[in-house]
């Protein structure tokens, strides 16, 4: 169920499971320890490594900061359009 925040923005939040489960596994790190490191609950990770909801900006921040990363590198980009051969 999304927020009252995201209800009322129109906006979805950032889908950043796959980037963020790559930097967790590369660092040995887990939900648990990065979200003692910004400030949140580990349930909070663990919904944004299963793209459940996404991190507000400010928190999307904050990540990128902490693993040392621009923040577009944490958002997933839509899987492009297959060529269709004519």
């Amino acid at each position: 169920m999304p927020s009252r925040q995201q209800a009322n923005s129109g906006r979805r939040p950032p889908r950043i499971g796959r980037p963020l489960r790559a930097l967790l596994d590369e660092r040995f790190l887990t939900h648990a320890e990065l979200a003692q490191a910004i400030g949140v609950h580990e349930q909070n990770v663990s919904r944004w490594v299963r793209n459940e909801t996404g991190p507000q900006k400010r928190r999307l921040r904050e990540i990128a900061d902490y693993f040392g990363v621009p923040p577009a590198s944490l958002v997933e980009q839509p899987d492009a359009p297959e060529d269709v051969a004519a």
